[in-house]
């Protein structure tokens, strides 16, 4: 993630910062107004891919400490003889939390984007 991250700061042209240094505009100020839109609209399609990736991968839910979803699903299912019925109710969980971050995730690019958007 971090190399996304390091890959759309090294995509704005430097002469972009170096104008904002000749103005005089604080190191925070031209990171708020130059260096972090335009690092945010190209970082953004990569990281999408990255997080949809990580959330199908990994248990995000045992990352927040609890015990993995799919598991306790199927725990459960094989206690009541139904697995297949709570293994429906994980699918909806993770398609929720996909459904749910890709909508997020599509809203920011549609904000940041501008570049493309205009296509320069």
């Amino acid at each position: 993630m971090t190399e996304t991250f390091r890959g759309a700061i090294l995509e704005i042209q430097r002469g972009q910062i170096e104008a904002a240094i000749a103005c005089g505009m604080p190191r925070q100020l031209i990171f708020r107004r130059i260096i972090w839109p335009q690092m945010v609209g190209f970082a953004l399609p990569s990281f999408t891919n990255n997080w949809l990736v990580l959330v199908k991968t990994t248990a995000l839910v045992s990352v927040l400490g609890l015990q993995e979803l799919t598991y306790v699903s199927k725990v459960v299912g094989l206690k009541y003889q139904a697995p297949f019925t709570f293994l429906v109710f994980a699918l909806i969980a993770y398609l929720a939390l996909t459904a749910i971050s890709e909508l997020g995730l599509k809203w920011l690019s549609n904000k940041y984007n501008v570049v493309t958007k205009r296509g320069v």
